[in-house]
């Protein structure tokens, strides 16, 4: 009697972010596969990246990443990380400056709001910073 072998699928864990950017800087998008030696192939609009100087396509345990150094307005678009079984895809934008939001969550049920007359179990308070690109 043989033995069956299964080969299994190739999946993404871990999907690709949206990314906003400021031109000029880096950035990196990271996504993660189920098996630690998964090949996968990197695409931008649909076209194959290849590593360079300003591309770094890296493969570290089950995480997946790729690296654009000095980002330029050519670089915006969508990025797809691809298996043979799946694929995972994610929008780099550049933008003049990025609006940051830090969200605290953390008011206990008890505390009330008194101009609203209720109870909430959390509140959100949020601090937006703009970064301005330097021309």
């Amino acid at each position: 009697m043989g033995l069956l072998f299964y080969k299994m699928k190739v999946k993404f864990t871990k999907p690709l972010e949206n990314v906003v950017s400021l031109k000029g800087r880096s950035l990196t998008l990271r996504c993660e596969v189920n098996k630690p030696k998964a090949d996968v192939q990197w695409l931008k609009d649909g076209k194959d990246i290849s590593p360079s100087r300003r591309h770094t396509i890296r493969a570290q345990g089950r995480e997946r990443s790729f690296t654009i150094h000095q980002i330029v307005e050519e670089d915006a678009g969508e990025y797809t990380c691809e298996s043979t079984d799946d694929r995972t895809r994610a929008t780099v934008i550049l933008t003049p400056y990025i609006n940051t939001i830090i969200i605290y969550v953390g008011l206990h049920e008890s505390q009330k709001l008194q101009h609203l007359g209720t109870s909430f179990k959390v509140i959100a308070i949020c601090l937006t910073v703009a970064y301005f690109q330097q021309e």
